[in-house]
């Protein structure tokens, strides 16, 4: 049975919207420095600053250094491992991969932090839609009617404590 070639293009086009979509919106949002008018202002700008040149050189030293430190880190552990020890390939494929899972759990629980039931940044966007699902996706699931009426606030708290101001850190004990 032979694949239609349009669902092929209908996954390559999503791939390449998902691309480029944020790069031509990054784009258009750093052209337009002046109101009302697209210009390539901001980048003359930024040009102009001495600082830019000195910043920009120190992220091109540090990412060949990293470079040439990943390259002789991984190629020969790569080759040892393939070559003389075939059965640690899982682990050291789990080891190589740490790097991407670590960054999504730190921001899970940094968000967790900033948007749970007991922060300020609940308290901060409390009126906003957004705010209402993160929250519930967090796990506060309540109406806060009795926090509202008694303390002047509409956050539910696990802890069951005043206010997101009042010290209320016993919900992240949990974690």
């Amino acid at each position: 049975m032979k694949r239609s070639p349009i669902w092929s293009w209908f996954w390559f086009i999503i791939g390449v919207l998902y691309f480029f979509i944020p790069l031509i919106s990054t784009l258009e949002f750093s052209m337009r420095m002046i109101r009302g008018k697209y210009t390539f202002e901001a980048y003359r700008v930024a040009f102009q600053d001495p600082d830019f040149y000195k910043n920009f050189g120190y992220s091109m030293v540090w990412a060949v250094l990293t470079i040439i430190i990943s390259l002789l880190l991984v190629v020969p552990t790569a080759y040892w491992v393939q070559l003389k020890l075939p059965k640690w390939r899982p682990y050291v494929e789990f080891v190589t991969l740490l790097p991407f899972v670590i960054p999504a759990v730190v921001l899970t629980f940094g968000l967790l932090r900033l948007y749970g039931p007991c922060t300020w940044g609940r308290r901060l966007i409390r009126g906003s839609s957004s705010a209402w699902v993160l929250t519930r996706s967090l796990g506060a699931n309540g109406t806060g009617a009795q926090e509202k009426e008694e303390y002047g606030c509409d956050c539910y708290h696990h802890c069951q404590r005043k206010c997101p101001f009042h010290n209320c850190l016993s919900f992240y004990k949990r974690f």
